[in-house]
């Protein structure tokens, strides 16, 4: 099991976990899309799951500022869970 951590404008996050080819997006009480604050708070948010690997993500959209095309510009590195 992985975890995914795409970082948004303004520092935020959302977190998504997936096993095997399905992801699962983390939903708060209200069943939208949890908006984390920090790397730090989903940590304690999922400190009793176990990750294989753990990724934070970024979509570089720089192209799509000035008017090219919209393509996957996803940025990914591996990180630290412990």
């Amino acid at each position: 099991m992985n975890l995914i951590i795409e970082a948004l404008e303004g520092g935020n996050y959302l977190a998504s976990i997936v096993d095997g080819a399905r992801q699962y997006c983390i939903y708060d009480q209200h069943n939208q899309p949890k908006c984390y604050s920090s790397i730090n708070s989903i940590k304690q948010d999922l400190s009793l799951e176990r990750f294989e690997h753990v990724y934070l993500q970024h979509r570089v959209t720089q192209d799509e500022m000035i008017g090219q095309p919209q393509v996957d510009n996803r940025f990914s590195m591996e990180i630290e869970w412990h």
